[in-house]
Formats: structure tokens, C-alpha cells, sequence
């Protein structure tokens, strides 16, 4: 199992906690999902939120998963 990672205050992800699901445990702990894709714009460090898969998404990861000539989605390293 994956430990949690600590980002402590972060403002940006405090703003698209509009956009996730949340729940509240019965000892007041919140949990946050957030189901939907970002896209980082091309020259800078703007991005923009896609709630479904992008179907130029979906078709690079399904050419890739057969050995097409995408490359691999990156994987995390934690």
C-alpha cells in the first residue's frame, strides 16, 4: 500500500475541492476525490479540468496499452 504524501497548505487544490467528492468520516475526518483529468496548457502553468476522458486521451493510452507507437503513460514514483 502507497503511504499518504504530506503537501501541507496548498491553495490551488483548496479551490477544486468544489469540483470533488467529498465524505466526512463519523470522527470528522474529510476525504476528497477528484474524477476528472487535467490538462496542462502548452507555455505556462495554467491548466484546464476535464471532467470526462479527452478522446485524444483515451486513444493514446489504448494505442500505447498495444504496443503502438505512443509512448507510455509516465508512471508515479513515490
Amino acid at each position: 500500500m502507497n503511504k499518504p504524501i504530506e503537501i501541507g497548505q496548498n491553495y490551488a487544490i483548496a479551490n477544486l475541492l468544489k469540483y470533488a467528492k467529498e465524505v466526512v468520516t463519523s470522527d470528522g475526518r474529510k476525504f476528497y476525490q477528484f474524477p476528472f483529468w487535467f490538462e496542462q496548457l502548452p507555455g505556462n502553468f495554467e491548466f484546464l479540468i476535464h471532467p470526462e476522458m479527452p478522446e485524444e486521451l483515451s486513444m493514446f493510452i489504448c494505442k500505447s496499452g498495444l504496443g503502438g507507437d505512443n509512448p507510455k503513460p509516465k508512471e508515479v514514483e513515490l
